[in-house]
């Protein structure tokens, strides 16, 4: 089965039976698997559903109803605007691949998770393709 793994934060109550419901149809951002159980979001995001009930994320599928999965823990990384989240009821979603190890060439193909265009000039490189030279500084 396919699955979009950007899960949507939500906030959520308890109901009569003990599930959640989300009396708010509301997104507060994304987050997304990096280990079974295990997922990333901004800090911002988890503050803000938690402010607001009971932070869950819901799983989306076509032409199905959105149900919320509480998350159980989290622990904030403040210095960085970063938040992982613990959700057991979702440790069938697969990871995704993280690689910070390699600089980026320019054009070359990737997968941006939040705001695709924060990116620090020095993680990119030119292209690099055979024939041509990138250019040279010159000393006044």
């Amino acid at each position: 089965m396919t699955w979009d793994t950007h899960l949507p934060v939500l906030s959520a109550v308890r109901n009569s039976s003990g599930g959640l419901e989300t009396p708010k149809p509301m997104a507060y951002g994304t987050a997304f698997p990096v280990a079974p159980g295990l997922f990333l979001t901004a800090g911002h995001v988890i503050k803000d559903a938690k402010a607001d009930g009971i932070p869950g994320l819901a799983l989306v599928r076509p032409g199905q109803k959105m149900f919320a999965h509480e998350i159980i823990d989290y622990e904030l990384v403040d210095a960085v605007d970063l938040a992982i989240l613990r959700c057991p009821s979702l440790v069938q979603l697969p990871p995704l691949p993280i690689d910070f190890d390699r600089p980026l060439d320019i054009l070359m193909p990737a997968q941006a998770v939040g705001f695709p265009l924060a990116m620090d000039a020095e993680h990119v490189r030119p292209p690099r393709r055979p024939g041509i030279r990138r250019p040279r500084s010159h000393s006044p």
